[in-house]
């Protein structure tokens, strides 16, 4: 004969969440953004001395950077992990255009694209200089928010639902 020895819920609950809080942990330690490349951010604080507006390729993670400036425009190389080299120039006027870049106008400025990948992929991704200095962090309230609010919003509501359905007796 053999008796069933009574463990308390708290218990066996005990567990699964010591588990969730270890999982939630390396997921946001995971996560974390990484801090941008300093070598970009200094190329584009170069940049924000060209004499006309910039526009640079953004959302890509781009490395070793090279910036030139001058007197009517600039020009702005790098590597990106997916889409090979890439350099984008703007010159007031004129044409920087090499025999194998993609050209566009806006307004006076004339902007070239010359890139191993599909030009037009990459014309895709082409922001103003704020917008990819903003790219490249964010707002320093994003990743706080997300991992300390909305997460653990989430979290709890998957509790509650998983056990309200474990709790809820079947229709009959």
């Amino acid at each position: 004969m053999t008796t069933a020895i009574a463990v308390p819920v708290w218990r066996t609950a005990l567990v699964p969440a010591v588990l969730g809080v270890i999982s939630l942990a390396a997921l946001v330690w995971l996560a974390w953004p990484l801090t941008a490349d300093a070598d970009l951010r200094a190329a584009y604080a170069q940049l924000e001395h060209a004499p006309v507006p910039v526009e640079v390729v953004g959302f890509v993670g781009a490395s070793d950077p090279r910036v030139q400036l001058f007197a009517n425009g600039y020009a702005l190389s790098i590597r990106a992990a997916t889409l090979g080299d890439i350099t984008i120039s703007g010159q007031q006027g004129g044409s920087t255009a090499a025999d194998n870049s993609l050209t566009w106008q806006t307004g006076e400025m004339t902007y070239a694209l010359r890139t191993s990948a599909d030009p037009q992929l990459v014309q895709a991704r082409v922001v103003a200089l704020d917008e990819a200095r903003l790219q490249l962090g964010g707002s320093r309230w994003d990743t706080p928010v997300l991992y300390l609010f909305y997460l653990p919003a989430l979290v709890a509501f998957a509790m509650w639902a998983t056990w309200a359905l474990l709790l809820k007796p079947p229709a009959r």
